[in-house]
């Protein structure tokens, strides 16, 4: 079982939280575009497939076919609020950061934010519904999938990492977890590089249009440890 899929089955749900009350929060950016980062043609085939069956029951007396509908599809950018945030004894790192995304996505170098060894922290990701014309209910469509940048290793026994290209559906694991109280990932020996390098995808569809984004994680410092 993979690291992700692990931390998963430990989740518990709580109250949200505001990141925001995080003192000292330092604002920053994507570190890049991830305009270069490829989706596993297996998962365009499914949101394809799902977006000509929302799109047929928005509109069913539509003349196009399902090749002009798909290439003719209404886009809307995503965008986001991401948040590293140190835990209490601020060993992997000290100052809390938020990071607006900007519509679309890109993608956080987190060896520019994790310079300790040990220690663990927490990532949150929030969506801007708000400013894009959704609501709390537009959610319940919402497709969240992970794709994993990162090689299967060894740790004490024990398998970290999911593999290059390995693709997974998380959307429950966003609602409870990454856009709630956060997901926790721990320093030592880089574990977190094996949990969390990859892309989070984010699809929704309402009304005939394609409301999508991605979020990249990675370390540039350690690439021996994620694919090519």
């Amino acid at each position: 079982m993979s690291s992700l899929a692990v931390l998963m089955l430990l989740v518990a749900c709580g109250k949200k939280y505001d990141p925001e009350r995080e003192p000292g929060m330092k604002v920053a950016y994507p570190d890049h575009s991830d305009k270069d980062v490829e989706v596993p043609k297996q998962l365009v085939s499914e949101v394809e497939s799902n977006f000509l069956d929302e799109f047929h029951k928005f509109k069913p007396t539509t003349a196009l076919t399902d090749v002009e509908i798909l290439t003719s599809v209404a886009r809307n950018f995503l965008s986001f609020d991401v948040y590293a945030l140190p835990r209490a004894n601020k060993l992997a790192f000290k100052t809390p950061y938020h990071f607006s995304f900007p519509r679309g996505g890109g993608v956080i170098d987190l060896s520019k934010i994790v310079t300790g060894t040990s220690g663990s922290f927490k990532i949150v990701i929030r969506l801007h519904k708000e400013d894009q014309g959704l609501k709390d209910e537009d959610l319940d469509e919402l497709n969240v999938y992970f794709v994993s940048n990162s090689k299967r290793r060894q740790i004490d026994g024990e398998i970290h990492g999911s593999g290059c290209g390995i693709y997974m559906k998380l959307t429950q694991f966003y609602h409870n977890t990454l856009s709630n109280q956060g997901l926790v990932l721990n320093a030592t020996d880089s574990r977190y590089v094996s949990v969390i390098s990859g892309s989070f995808f984010f699809f929704l569809i309402k009304e005939g249009v394609l409301h999508l984004g991605s979020i990249s994680f990675e370390n540039s410092k350690v690439p021996g440890l994620q694919c090519p």
